[in-house]
C-alpha cells in the first residue's frame, strides 16, 4: 500500500505546475471517477499530498466523459479518469499536459449461469462479444460515456460489431 501511495504522490507531484492556481485559490481541484472516491483512495492521496506539499486538494466525482468535459472548461486542475483513448485525445487537443498511467481496470463479462451465448471460458473479450451479438443473447450496456462504457465500445469495435437490436439494452 505504501508503494501505491508513493506512486500516486509522484503523479500528483508531477502536477506541480498547477500550483500557481493552488496559490491563487488556496487548493487544487481534481475531477475523479467515482470508483477511486468510493474506495477511499482519493481521500488518502489528498491527505498525503497536503501533508507533503502543504497544498490542499479537493475533488469532484464524475464519470470519465463528464470529468474530462469539466477539465476542458478549465474548472479543475487535474483529472483522474480511466479511458486511455479519451485521455490521449484530451492531451493531444491541448487540454492537458501529460497522461500518467497510475492504475488499471480489469473488466469481466458476466451473465446467467445457463450461458446462452456459449462464451464461458473464452479468453478474447472481442470474440465473446462477437458471439453474444451473433446469437442475439441479451447484453446490457452502461451507455453513460464512462471509462467503462468507452472500454466496452472499443471492444465492440475490435469485434467488428456495431451493437444494436432487441438483444442490446443501454441502461442509462
Amino acid at each position: 500500500m505504501r508503494k501505491r501511495v508513493s506512486l500516486w504522490l509522484v503523479c500528483l507531484l508531477l502536477c506541480l505546475p498547477v500550483t500557481v492556481q493552488a496559490q491563487t485559490k488556496g487548493f487544487l481541484l481534481m475531477a475523479s471517477t467515482i470508483g477511486p472516491i468510493d474506495a477511499g483512495i482519493v481521500s488518502v492521496l489528498e491527505d498525503q499530498f497536503e501533508k507533503e506539499s502543504g497544498i490542499r486538494v479537493r475533488h469532484v466525482g464524475a464519470g470519465t466523459g463528464e470529468a474530462l468535459k469539466i477539465a476542458e472548461k478549465g474548472n479543475v486542475d487535474l483529472v483522474m479518469v480511466h479511458a486511455k483513448s479519451l485521455e490521449e485525445k484530451f492531451v493531444k487537443d491541448g487540454f492537458g499536459t501529460e497522461r500518467i498511467p497510475v492504475m488499471y481496470n480489469d473488466f469481466v463479462i458476466v451473465g446467467p449461469a445457463a450461458d446462452p451465448a456459449g462464451i464461458k471460458g473464452m479468453i478474447s473479450a472481442a470474440d465473446a462479444l462477437k458471439k453474444i451479438a451473433g446469437k442475439g443473447a441479451p447484453f446490457i450496456s452502461r451507455g453513460d460515456k464512462s471509462g467503462t462504457h468507452v472500454a466496452e465500445m472499443e471492444i465492440w469495435a475490435k469485434a467488428g460489431v456495431k451493437p444494436a437490436g432487441a438483444w442490446y439494452t443501454v441502461y442509462e
